[in-house]
């Protein structure tokens, strides 16, 4: 077993958030009175859990000005009686009652992205992800929004091999930006190829990798949706959305834990 990333790959990444001309909207929930451009697609997955390793949701679009998928917005919901030896990261909404996740807060984070971005896809994990697939099939539908695919990707050992060789290979050839992250940072740096399978350490304070999933899948979903399309702008785009963008949204900040690492 050897590590699967290059940690080199990895920094360059967050760098290039620092060094473009471009405006993320990851540093928080999606209160925001902007939204996305209308010039892009956008993509979300999301990896559900019910309590210990969390429920990351992620949002990315791929850029024609740079030839490079960035990553929009990311959030990770986990229960606070349940972090214990996994390191905190800043991007966190932790719940202080209970002991599961609260798939309703989620979802209505989720809410809020589709009002805000030009979403072409939402994609979840296969585990415990119907009834957030019902969920957003429903606030599409009950909006007026036909243009979203919401579905579930379901991970094969292959297919998720390729998945990380895609992502392993774009974050070499410097095609991929994100503002920094540190739990992406460690779940990259620190999954493994166990014999053709990408798996986390069994041991140390990083044993996840569900946020450094939603990043391979989005960047092979913007990748191939560029190349379907032309790497085209969003000049064919109609549908609600620039009626319903603009329109201000507030929802309580979440608790957030800064990270001492």
């Amino acid at each position: 077993m050897s590590l699967y990333v290059n940690e080199n790959h990895v920094e360059r990444m967050f760098k290039l958030s620092e060094e473009l001309d471009w405006t993320w909207q990851l540093g928080g929930p999606p209160d925001w009175e902007g939204g996305g451009a209308l010039t892009h697609f956008y993509h979300m997955h999301g990896d559900p859990a019910k309590n210990h390793a969390g429920f990351p949701l992620m949002v990315a679009h791929y850029d024609r000005r740079y030839d490079k998928v960035m990553v929009d917005w990311g959030w990770r919901f986990r229960v606070r009686q349940r972090v214990t030896d996994q390191p905190l990261d800043e991007r966190e909404y932790l719940y202080d009652k209970g002991e599961v996740i609260d798939y309703e807060t989620v979802e209505t984070f989720g809410d809020r992205i589709i009002d805000k971005f030009h979403l072409r896809s939402i994609s979840f994990d296969q585990w415990n992800s119907i009834g957030s697939i019902q969920h957003f099939k429903k606030y599409a539908r009950d909006h007026g929004i036909t243009s979203i695919r919401v579905f579930e990707e379901t991970f094969t050992g292959p297919k998720e091999y390729r998945m990380y060789e895609k992502l392993r290979t774009e974050l070499a050839n410097e095609r991929v930006v994100c503002p920094r992250w540190i739990i992406l940072a460690r779940e990259l740096n620190n999954v493994i190829d166990n014999n053709g399978k990408i798996v986390p350490p069994d041991v140390g304070p990083v044993r996840t990798k569900d946020v450094a999933d939603c990043l391979a899948v989005l960047v092979t979903r913007c990748l191939e949706d560029a190349d379907e399309k032309g790497r085209h702008q969003r000049d064919d785009y109609q549908d609600t959305f620039s009626e319903r963008r603009g329109q201000p949204y507030r929802m309580p900040a979440p608790a957030v834990v800064r990270s001492r690492f």
